[in-house]
């Protein structure tokens, strides 16, 4: 393997070990792409053309929009009405998957 190839299995696995820590993923993550972006094993446009996709932009955008539902705890009410008055968890899970999977995309094919 040439020196590049170990040192991104070096930064790699320091990654992990940093998240298993308790580092922040993105801190983690950012850090080794500083890393490999600095000692020249990734050049700047493939070190950034993940930030061009709209992906990683709506899934940090949906990590906010669940954060600020868990911390106002805006859906408790909800899930509590949903869950009352049964023992059983079949019918409690037919409660919650009902409203659910018509907003779900479901695998569909483009």
């Amino acid at each position: 393997m040439s020196p590049a190839a170990w040192l991104t299995l070096l930064v790699v696995g320091a990654m992990f070990a940093s998240m298993v820590r308790g580092v922040s993923p993105a801190v983690a993550i950012v850090g080794s792409l500083v890393v490999l972006l600095v000692s020249g094993v990734v050049d700047e446009r493939a070190a950034f053309a993940g930030f061009a996709n709209a992906a990683p932009l709506s899934v940090a955008a949906l990590y906010v929009v669940a954060r600020g539902v868990e911390r106002t705890g805006a859906l408790g009410p909800l899930v509590q009405e949903a869950l009352k008055g049964s023992r059983r968890r079949t019918p409690e899970l037919l409660r919650l998957l009902a409203p659910a999977a018509p907003a779900s995309p479901g695998g569909e094919e483009k």
